[in-house]
């Protein structure tokens, strides 16, 4: 007698009938690695956090930049190089006069670090008081720009001149400031302001040439800084306009225009020249 197979289980021979229910196997336990996972286009290529992202590199990043961008770390001042001139003269000679050496206006720098400056050479006249306005410097810069038919922007930019001028208000009315009002060359005034003098408008055909010297100091004893500046061959360009009133003291305004001195070894028509008082001696 044969027996019958009780078992369920199709063989691995036997094909389940067209249209009977197939088991289905829940399979949603993931084998595959990490190594194996192939990301979906569009995702993000890496979500793994790098040391870059962590908040420890943040802070120190931080903190780096806002040291690069604190400009107080980048700034270079020194509030002793700030200049006043309270403390100047202003003195003219003739043309003809030998041109100063800025090292012959001071005596030699001693032993214990100083300088000091001495007496003017002969021929030169400091000239007394000025207004508060103290002495202008202007620099008048002529260029002409070169234009393209295809820019509205220049292309070109030529200096065409450079004109220096020196404009101040002489207060005292003394007869030197007189004399210069009245377009004398030094070696016509007299050998003191205080003296009398009669000028007049003779007949004149153009103004003298001059040298102009300023000599400042700014600070005293060991912080004391002095400046000298000459014009080597300056004339007369324009004269502000004299009143002659009550609440106001008379002025002499004058404006000067330098030259280029072609008798100078080296032809130049301004220097300017800064030194110190007191130099710590070596050693």
């Amino acid at each position: 007698m044969a027996l019958s197979n009780s078992s369920s289980d199709p063989s691995p021979d036997e094909t389940p009938d067209e249209g009977a229910d197939v088991e289905q196997v829940d399979d949603t336990t993931d084998t595959t690695t990490p190594s194996d996972e192939v990301p979906d286009e569009g995702a993000d290529e890496d979500v793994t956090p790098s040391i870059q992202s962590s908040p420890a590199f943040r802070v120190a990043a931080i903190s780096t930049q806002e040291e690069a961008m604190n400009v107080t770390d980048l700034q270079d001042n020194d509030n002793t190089l700030i200049r006043k001139h309270g403390n100047q003269l202003f003195a003219i000679a003739d043309y003809s006069t030998e041109a100063v050496d800025p090292d012959d206006l001071f005596g030699a720098r001693g032993a214990d670090g100083y300088i000091a400056p001495v007496a003017l050479p002969a021929g030169w006249k400091v000239m007394g008081y000025i207004t508060t306005d103290g002495i202008s410097e202007a620099n008048d810069v002529g260029t002409s720009a070169v234009n393209a038919v295809q820019d509205l922007d220049p292309v070109r930019n030529d200096v065409d001149s450079l004109t220096k001028t020196l404009q101040l208000s002489f207060l005292e009315s003394n007869a030197w400031t007189k004399a210069l009002a009245h377009d004398l060359p030094v070696s016509e005034w007299p050998a003191s302001k205080k003296g009398a003098y009669t000028y007049h408008d003779g007949d004149k055909s153009d103004f003298p040439f001059y040298r102009g010297l300023i000599i400042t100091q700014d600070g005293v004893g060991r912080d004391a800084w002095y400046r000298v500046e000459e014009a080597y061959r300056m004339q007369v360009s324009d004269k502000g306009d004299r009143t002659l009133q009550r609440s106001d003291p008379e002025e002499t305004n004058r404006t000067f225009t330098c030259f280029k001195d072609p008798a100078l070894d080296e032809p130049k028509s301004y220097t300017e020249d800064a030194r110190p008082a007191f130099i710590a001696p070596a050693g």
